[in-house]
C-alpha cells in the first residue's frame, strides 16, 4: 500500500466517521449501522497504528486517550467566567430592572430569556480551527484543564470549519457552554446502578460534574456527556 493511497484512505475514513458522528450525536440521525461504523473505525485505528506520523489532532481516534491524567493543571481564564445570580421572587426581578434602568440612563432596552441548561460551565479554546484546550469555570478566575475529558464528547468538533465574524476569519477564539447529562440518560444510568446494587447518583448535574473530573478519559467516554455552547469570544472581534 503506497503512502499516497494510505494518506487518502485515512483522510477518507476520518471524514466519513466525523460525518456519521455529527449526524448521530448532533442531528440524532443514524446514517450507518453500528456494525458498519465499527468496521470503519477499526480500519482507521489499524492504519493509524501502522502510520502514526499521519495521525492528525482531529482524527476520531484521538477523542479518547488511553492514558490516565495524573492531575489537572490550573489555567487562568482570559476573561473571567461570571456566574448567574439566583432570584426567587418578583421583588428581586423588579429591583434588578431598576438597576438596569439606572445604568442605561434613559436608553431603551429589552430582555431576552431562555431556559438554562443545568450543567457544568466550560471554556473551550480553538486555535487555527483545532480544539486546543478545555477549562472548567472553577472560581471564575481560574479553572482546571480537562481537555482529554472534553474531547470524549462526540458532538463537540475537534476541528471546526472557518469561523467568520463581520467578514474577519477568527484564527484563535473561545466558546463557552454547559456540559450536561440529559434526563433520559441519567435515568438509564441509575437503572443500571440499581441492577448492580450500586449507589444511585443524586442528580444529573452532579454526575456530569463528577464525570468531568475523572482522571481516566476512557471512563469519561462511557458517560453520555453532551454540550450546549452559547458564547463566542476572540480578541480579533
Amino acid at each position: 500500500m503506497n503512502n499516497n493511497f494510505t494518506q487518502n484512505r485515512i483522510t477518507f475514513l476520518q471524514n466519513e466517521i466525523n460525518k456519521f458522528d455529527y449526524a448521530y450525536y448532533v442531528e440524532a440521525t443514524s446514517l450507518i449501522s453500528d456494525f458498519e461504523y465499527d468496521k470503519l473505525f477499526a480500519e482507521l485505528t489499524n492504519l493509524e497504528k501502522q502510520h502514526p506520523h499521519i495521525i492528525t489532532p482531529d482524527s476520531p481516534t484521538q477523542r479518547v486517550s488511553g492514558l490516565t491524567i495524573p492531575e489537572f493543571n490550573t489555567i487562568s481564564h482570559k476573561v473571567p467566567m461570571l456566574s448567574l445570580a439566583n432570584s426567587y421572587n418578583k421583588d428581586d426581578i423588579i429591583e434588578f430592572d431598576k438597576k438596569v434602568k439606572k445604568e442605561l440612563e434613559g436608553e431603551e432596552y429589552e430582555y431576552y430569556a431562555e431556559m438554562k441548561f443545568d450543567g457544568v460551565s466550560m471554556s473551550i479554546h480553538y486555535e487555527n480551527g483545532y480544539l486546543k484546550q478545555a477549562v472548567t469555570r472553577g472560581n471564575g478566575i481560574q479553572g482546571d484543564d480537562v481537555t482529554p475529558n472534553i474531547k470524549t464528547i462526540r458532538s463537540l468538533p475537534l476541528k471546526v470549519k472557518d469561523v467568520y465574524v463581520d467578514g474577519a476569519l477568527l484564527s484563535d477564539f473561545e466558546v463557552r457552554g454547559e456540559v450536561y447529562i440529559a434526563d433520559d440518560d441519567f435515568i438509564k444510568i441509575n437503572e443500571r446502578q440499581e441492577e448492580q446494587s450500586l449507589k444511585l447518583y443524586a442528580n444529573a448535574r452532579n454526575l456530569a460534574a463528577g464525570t468531568i473530573k475523572l482522571l481516566n478519559p476512557s471512563e469519561v467516554a462511557k458517560r453520555p456527556l453532551k454540550i450546549i455552547c452559547y458564547y463566542l469570544f476572540s480578541q480579533q472581534i
